[in-house]
């Protein structure tokens, strides 16, 4: 489903940044940097809104889902197996 805006990337990066900042500071009024103000009614609603632009962001990319990849080594570095993390450090 395609989400018309007249925004731009890099005014819904600004957005979300400010968004994240207020969740940061705890506060529940978040300035923009066109300078509006929005007091949301918890961090709830400040949450879903992050959520709303980083839907935004990734279908203003061409992306259509969050991937994420963790790394694996076979250094033999770290501790093998469950509960050995405390036995070994």
């Amino acid at each position: 489903m395609a989400i018309q805006t007249n925004l731009t990337q890099a005014q819904v990066q600004s957005a979300l940044d400010a968004l994240r900042l207020a969740m940061l500071s705890g506060t529940l009024k978040v300035t923009f940097a066109d300078g509006k103000s929005q007091e949301f009614q918890n961090t709830e609603a400040i949450l879903k809104a992050i959520a709303a632009g980083e839907d935004l962001l990734r279908e203003m990319g061409g992306q259509s889902e969050t991937r994420c990849a963790f790394g694996q080594t076979k250094r033999g570095d770290g501790p093998q197996g469950a509960g050995r993390l405390f036995d070994t450090w």
